[in-house]
């Protein structure tokens, strides 16, 4: 049975005090933009977030923790994946034989039990190459591909956890490439803007209509819910949806135009968050 309530993933970080601070506030998984946005982060502000995320992690490991912004001057050993559940044949076929028939309640189980937080690099229609090497280079703990044009099969090239975003609005039906297992590990759920073009629809503030979370909550297969949450619905979202994860970036900014994070709605997203039992189905 996983935990019955949601880990938090604090997206769009651009700043390494903004990560330091969702850290301590307890958040689960820090994301930071790697693609072209206004929330775009260079390689040397990401390599000393994942610097400190790593040095965080081990010093909790020996029981304390870390205290300044000060990182070390190399990128640290990249968290390894998962143990694979599958196997290939080709670059875009599974075997289904040898899918793990509870993949995703696994994945979420190995996610939630690990070490935590974990850096997640968000990329949107950017070319395999690039992917991996940045998350290389970074190195990330995880992948999260944002945009509408990555193949399912492009997971099994990526060595790092997955997260694939669905954009959903009034009209989506297709909710089968969602349940599908075997390429990504999390299946977030997250507003389709109407009128704003697919490279530009994350961090917009905007929800969808939870009613449409139904066929997954039902399923009981563990999932991620991003779009307009902020920490005075936050709490209401997790009651209505039941979801693993629930992702928030721009309701949690200071406003005004300004990205940098807020702490106290930072603060207050999580608890509002952890504070609801989402009663989740049986792993």
């Amino acid at each position: 049975m996983l935990a019955p309530k949601p880990l938090v993933k604090i997206c769009g970080i651009r700043h390494l005090e903004d990560l330091q601070m969702a850290t301590e506030a307890g958040a689960d998984f820090l994301g930071i933009i790697l693609a072209n946005s206004k929330r775009r982060v260079d390689l040397e502000t990401a390599q000393a977030m994942a610097s400190w995320l790593r040095k965080y992690r081990e010093d909790r490991e020996q029981g304390s923790t870390p205290v300044t912004t000060e990182v070390s001057p190399d990128p640290p050993t990249p968290t390894p994946p998962p143990p694979p559940t599958t196997t290939t044949t080709t670059t875009t076929t599974t075997n289904t034989n040898h899918i793990d028939p509870d993949w995703f309640h696994s994945n979420a189980r190995r996610l939630a039990q690990g070490p935590r937080p974990l850096l997640v690099g968000v990329f949107l229609n950017q070319p395999l190459a690039e992917i991996l090497d940045l998350a290389e280079r970074i190195p990330l703990d995880m992948v999260q591909l944002h945009g509408t044009q990555e193949p399912a099969h492009w997971c099994l090239r990526i060595p790092r956890p997955v997260i694939r975003v669905f954009h959903v609005d009034a009209n989506f039906t297709d909710y089968d490439p969602i349940a599908r297992p075997g390429f990504y590990q999390v299946a977030l759920l997250d507003a389709k803007v109407a009128g704003v073009a697919a490279g530009d629809q994350g961090g917009r503030g905007v929800a969808f209509d939870w009613e449409l979370t139904r066929p997954v909550m039902e399923s009981k297969q563990p999932y991620g819910l991003a779009g307009g949450l902020n920490p005075d619905n936050v709490a209401a979202a997790v009651r209505m949806c039941r979801p693993w994860l629930v992702d928030v970036s721009s309701g949690v900014e200071r406003g005004a135009g300004e990205l940098r994070k807020d702490a106290e709605k930072v603060r207050r997203f999580v608890a509002e968050a952890k504070g609801t039992s989402t009663t989740p189905g049986p792993l």
